[in-house]
Protein backbone atom coordinates (compact mmCIF):
# COMPACT_ATOMS: atom_id res chain seq x y z
CA UNK A 1 0.00 0.00 0.00
CA UNK A 2 1.36 3.40 -0.92
CA UNK A 3 0.96 5.74 2.08
CA UNK A 4 -0.62 8.85 0.57
CA UNK A 5 -3.24 11.30 1.77
CA UNK A 6 -5.87 9.34 -0.15
CA UNK A 7 -4.96 5.90 1.23
CA UNK A 8 -4.34 6.55 4.94
CA UNK A 9 -8.01 5.70 5.71
CA UNK A 10 -7.61 2.38 3.88
CA UNK A 11 -4.41 1.64 5.79
CA UNK A 12 -6.25 2.33 9.06
CA UNK A 13 -9.04 -0.06 8.05
CA UNK A 14 -6.50 -2.75 7.08
CA UNK A 15 -4.83 -2.75 10.48
CA UNK A 16 -8.20 -2.61 12.21
CA UNK A 17 -7.01 -0.37 15.01
CA UNK A 18 -4.67 -3.10 16.31
CA UNK A 19 -1.64 -1.93 18.24
CA UNK A 20 0.30 -5.20 18.23
CA UNK A 21 3.78 -5.85 16.86
CA UNK A 22 2.57 -7.37 13.59
CA UNK A 23 4.43 -6.47 10.42
CA UNK A 24 2.80 -4.14 7.92
CA UNK A 25 4.93 -3.05 4.98
CA UNK A 26 4.24 0.30 3.38
CA UNK A 27 6.02 1.04 0.14
CA UNK A 28 6.15 4.24 -1.84
CA UNK A 29 8.55 4.48 -4.78
CA UNK A 30 8.15 8.28 -4.84
CA UNK A 31 8.60 8.91 -1.10
CA UNK A 32 11.67 10.88 -0.09
CA UNK A 33 13.13 11.75 3.29
CA UNK A 34 13.36 15.42 2.33
CA UNK A 35 10.51 17.89 2.40
CA UNK A 36 9.44 20.21 -0.37
CA UNK A 37 7.50 23.41 0.34
CA UNK A 38 4.10 21.68 0.55
CA UNK A 39 5.43 18.98 2.90
CA UNK A 40 6.91 21.59 5.24
CA UNK A 41 3.75 23.72 5.21
CA UNK A 42 1.46 20.72 5.78
CA UNK A 43 3.33 19.86 9.00
CA UNK A 44 2.46 23.27 10.44
CA UNK A 45 -1.26 22.63 10.86
CA UNK A 46 -3.93 25.30 10.78
CA UNK A 47 -5.69 26.56 7.69
CA UNK A 48 -2.59 26.78 5.47
CA UNK A 49 -1.39 23.39 6.68
CA UNK A 50 -4.72 21.91 5.59
CA UNK A 51 -4.43 23.58 2.20
CA UNK A 52 -0.89 22.27 1.79
CA UNK A 53 -2.03 18.74 2.74
CA UNK A 54 -4.87 18.96 0.22
CA UNK A 55 -2.39 20.01 -2.46
CA UNK A 56 -0.10 17.04 -1.78
CA UNK A 57 1.88 17.74 1.39
CA UNK A 58 2.64 14.63 3.43
CA UNK A 59 2.50 16.20 6.91
CA UNK A 60 -0.99 15.03 7.87
CA UNK A 61 -0.35 11.54 6.47
CA UNK A 62 2.81 11.22 8.57
CA UNK A 63 1.00 12.52 11.65
CA UNK A 64 -1.69 9.88 11.27
CA UNK A 65 0.69 7.01 10.45
CA UNK A 66 3.28 7.68 13.16
CA UNK A 67 1.20 9.43 15.81
CA UNK A 68 -2.28 7.95 15.68
CA UNK A 69 -1.58 4.47 14.25
CA UNK A 70 1.81 3.81 15.84
CA UNK A 71 3.84 3.07 12.71
CA UNK A 72 7.61 3.52 12.81
CA UNK A 73 10.39 3.47 10.25
CA UNK A 74 12.35 0.26 10.24
CA UNK A 75 14.14 0.43 6.92
CA UNK A 76 14.26 3.21 4.33
CA UNK A 77 16.00 2.79 1.00
CA UNK A 78 16.43 5.94 -1.01
CA UNK A 79 18.36 6.18 -4.24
Amino acid sequence: VQPTQETVDIIEEMIGGQKDDGLVMLMNPQWRNVDDALDAASKGGGFWGGVASFLGGKGRSLERLYGEMGFRDVYSLEG
